[in-house]
């Protein structure tokens, strides 16, 4: 099943539906398309199916070369027996190395690896393209009005989240 539908759209059955339901359906829809959908939109450019612990992950490290393992379960929200099983997971994928700390002697600081540093590129990559698809649909008016909302939403689920 490609991108292209039959016509029809989420959108076409809204009639009645609060506002909440319709940005449920929305979020669902661009879920399954951009993160489920193997077909239409391959994660990482085909090279690895989606997984979004190890895909911020990847990104986080990308961002913070060296960051502690700490740091990164804290940034992705996790569990420090969930972010160790993912830095193994990453580590053993050979996307991921650990050294010693250079600030530490007993923390271990994470980088990619060329291999872990080309996926978060083609990650990037096809990120970019997604979004473009998205924009595409609308005006240069209307991706400017999106992206104020959007500022505004991410930084409320941000202060939840930190809140939490």
């Amino acid at each position: 099943m490609g991108a292209v539908l039959d016509g029809s759209s989420p959108c076409d059955n809204f009639a009645g539906m609060t506002a909440q339901n319709r940005l449920l359906d929305h979020v669902r829809t661009l879920l399954r398309l951009f993160l489920v959908n193997e077909t239409a939109f391959p994660s990482a450019e085909g090279q690895m199916v989606f997984s979004p612990q190890v895909f911020q992950a990847l990104f986080e490290i990308e961002r913070a070369p060296g960051i502690r393992s700490s740091d990164l379960a804290r940034q992705l929200g996790l569990v420090p027996t969930t972010a160790s099983s993912l830095i193994a997971r990453l580590v053993r994928n050979g996307l991921v190395d650990k050294r010693p700390s250079e600030t530490d002697g007993r923390a271990v600081a994470l980088h990619l690896t060329d291999k872990g540093a080309a996926l978060r590129a083609a990650i990037h990559r096809q990120d970019m393209s997604n979004m473009a698809l998205m924009l595409s649909a609308l005006s240069p008016d209307e991706q400017a009005q999106l992206l104020g909302l959007l500022d505004k939403v991410t930084a409320r689920v941000t202060r939840a989240a930190d809140q939490s």
